[in-house]
């Protein structure tokens, strides 16, 4: 059966003996071996979804703009037509407005295989951990 855990540096995978099945329930690191490090890398980016949704609406309002008949107007009739205009797309797009965030998030999770077991693993580790602001180390529980 193959490992649920794939050292994100070398690509070996954890051995199913390892492998700490015992566990806290709330164990966030599941049943990760010992010795092995959980990396979690969030980015937040503008969604392109929302772009895409104020683009189509910057063009409806235009064409809406372009359609309105405003020959003769003062300047003040035509800020309220326009200002109507903007209200009436807002209004038209609401609902898909609403429900496209702005911004998303995106998650990537690695686990790098115990770098005291792997020289290779522990140099790139170190880079890794350096850079980061990580001890390269992985401690030891006092007393062993």
């Amino acid at each position: 059966m193959p490992s649920d855990y794939v050292c994100a540096i070398s690509g070996k995978e954890a051995r199913e003996t390892d492998l700490v099945l015992d566990a806290a329930e709330d164990d966030d690191l599941d049943a990760l071996p010992v010795g092995w490090v959980a990396v979690t890398v969030r980015r937040r980016g503008i969604n392109p979804a929302w772009v895409a949704l104020q683009n189509t609406k910057a063009r409806v309002l235009a064409q809406v703009l372009a359609q309105m008949a405003t020959d003769g107007a003062t300047d003040e009739e035509r800020a309220i037509a326009q200002a109507d205009a903007g209200v009436l797309v807002a209004a038209q797009f609401y609902g898909i407005d609403s429900d496209t965030p702005k911004y998303r998030t995106e998650a990537v999770d690695l686990v790098i295989r115990n770098p005291d077991e792997d020289k290779g693993v522990a140099d790139e580790w170190a880079k890794i951990a350096e850079v980061l602001g990580f001890s390269p180390a992985v401690a030891e529980p006092a007393g062993v």
